[in-house]
């Protein structure tokens, strides 16, 4: 049975470096999610096969069925390279892939001409991959944004983190928030994280809370209530840092010596 692995290494829309795989099988059994450091995973089934889901992170290629050839004239299988970028397939192959499907947990994300060009001998996983990449990326902060969106109440078509870091710094210093403020400190650093996409471990509940105190500092916010206050007073007082205040050493008192007297 065919079975060949590789290491694809691509860079992301932000200049980062992920690093996935790409095999060659002749059925669908070693299909499975990528494993860290590997970010996506790229099966191409050398035969047509019945495959309805794939795992996250990852693409099954399934070429359309071939069309009738004569058995003398089929071609040898070209050998297989030791690395992904140099592998190249014949035209009738690249022209079966492309009529046949990608399955991945984003349906429609690709098309499969676009991995497949025709006319071409060399299939563009890099495309694939990188469609994978913002697939994960979109589906995991998918709800952190929705949120930022109820909460801030975004109109329509508002990109969510450009609206969430206007209101957490924005250009008129008197209207940014306390910068020290738990509350600020935890969305900027949200705010860093959903840039990369990858939200952390930081709960909806404790995010929500964030935004709703963000709020207060609107312009068209309604007057601060006393519970506001005293909540703003809390928290910024607990992000200032504990200072021990010094006490003297009694033992190290330095007494001045009196002039001596000679006379």
């Amino acid at each position: 049975m065919i079975y060949r692995r590789w290491t694809l290494t691509v860079h992301d829309a932000r200049g980062r470096r992920r690093r996935g795989s790409v095999s060659l099988s002749g059925t669908p059994d070693r299909v499975a999610e990528p494993v860290l450091p590997l970010r996506f995973a790229i099966t191409l089934l050398t035969h047509p096969c019945d495959v309805s889901a794939a795992p996250a992170g990852s693409a099954v290629c399934i070429p359309a069925e071939p069309w009738l050839r004569a058995v003398d004239a089929a071609p040898a299988p070209p050998p297989l390279p030791s690395r992904i970028e140099e592998l190249r397939l014949p035209l009738h192959t690249m022209q079966e892939y492309a009529s046949g499907r990608i399955v991945m947990q984003h349906a429609g994300v690709i098309d499969p001409a676009d991995v497949f060009p025709p006319h071409s001998d060399h299939p563009r996983l890099d495309r694939l991959a990188l469609a994978l990449l913002e697939a994960a990326e979109a589906e995991a902060i998918a709800p952190y944004t929705a949120l930022i969106r109820h909460e801030l109440a975004l109109p329509r078509g508002t990109d969510a983190l450009i609206a969430l870091e206007a209101r957490v710094t924005p250009v008129d210093p008197a209207r940014r928030p306390p910068q020290r403020a738990p509350a600020i400190v935890r969305l900027r650093r949200l705010l860093r994280s959903l840039r990369d996409g990858a939200p952390g471990d930081a709960p909806l509940e404790a995010v929500m809370q964030d935004l709703r105190f963000l709020r207060l500092f609107d312009a068209d916010a309604e007057p601060m209530p006393h519970a506001a206050l005293e909540r703003l007073l809390a928290d910024v007082r607990a992000a200032r840092p504990h200072r021990k205040r010094r006490t003297p050493d009694r033992g190290s008192r330095i007494v001045p010596m009196r002039p001596r007297d000679d006379a």
